[in-house]
């Protein structure tokens, strides 16, 4: 073996021991303090310098929140936005709402809602009769392609007004109301405006014109009186005032 060569230390006890020993070796601990005191004022530095970014707590989760409520708004605002041609319908008052589903359940549960002298059939005259006790044109009609029969009209009561209501009933419990009142139960409501609600399960559509309020109000489990089902109906009758105008549906309150 040639002792000056670095390839010929092949002596295995002799690395053993050498390992041991290495293991063994530690920094003196005089020496140890001294490195950590020189580092302290560096990591003091650094700490009192550099800005903390905290992922936890309150003021984290309520950031996080708002991201997420305008994320969600501005989302709900490309939903339900109007496309071109299109126009969204106005918030029914929630006291008109009300008082409407008042008088359409009340009118309803009736054995007999016609007012005595009023031709049954005869749409034409029943308007016309009703006209001069409300003050404005009423709308009056059959409702064609449904289930639905015509069960009377009546002077009723929405709230302190006075309204022409028609009533249809369909043969599965299903009613649907046809109320003229003046326009002025909706305040500041533009001529032709529409307005959709659905309050207390009964979705309501209706529309402002020359004066009047028209609205449709619909009970029943039947899909017959769906929100799109009571604005079908709603526009078989409107074109008699005012071509019927494109509308996007609002979600219920």
């Amino acid at each position: 073996m040639e002792p000056d060569s670095p390839e010929s230390f092949d002596d295995p006890a002799l690395k053993a021991a050498v390992r041991r020993v290495w293991r063994a070796e530690q920094t003196p601990l005089a020496l140890r303090q001294r490195i950590a005191a020189a580092d302290q004022p560096r990591r003091s530095a650094f700490s009192a310098t550099t800005p903390r970014v905290r992922f936890r707590g309150v003021p984290f989760r309520l950031a996080v929140a708002a991201v997420l409520i305008v994320g969600s708004g501005l989302i709900a605002f490309h939903f339900i936005a109007p496309r071109p041609g299109q126009t969204l319908p106005n918030s029914l008052p929630v006291s008109l709402a009300s008082d409407l589903v008042f008088r359409h359940d009340s009118c309803s549960q009736a054995p007999d809602h016609h007012m005595p002298g009023l031709p049954r059939q005869d749409f034409a005259r029943i308007a016309s009769d009703l006209k001069w006790r409300v003050g404005i044109t009423v709308l009056s009609g059959p409702l064609k392609g449904n289930n639905l029969v015509f069960e009377g009209a009546s002077l009723c009561p929405v709230g302190k007004v006075n309204s022409a209501h028609l009533l249809y009933k369909g043969a599965n419990q299903e009613a649907v109301s046809l109320f003229s009142l003046p326009a002025s139960v909706v305040p500041a409501g533009a001529n032709d405006a529409s307005y959709e609600t659905v309050a207390a399960g009964h979705p309501i559509s209706g529309f402002v014109h020359d004066g009047g309020f028209y609205c449709m109000v619909g009970s029943g489990a039947s899909p017959l009186v769906s929100l799109d089902q009571i604005r079908g109906l709603l526009g078989q009758l409107k074109p008699q005032f005012v071509a019927p105008r494109a509308t996007v549906a609002l979600a219920a309150p």
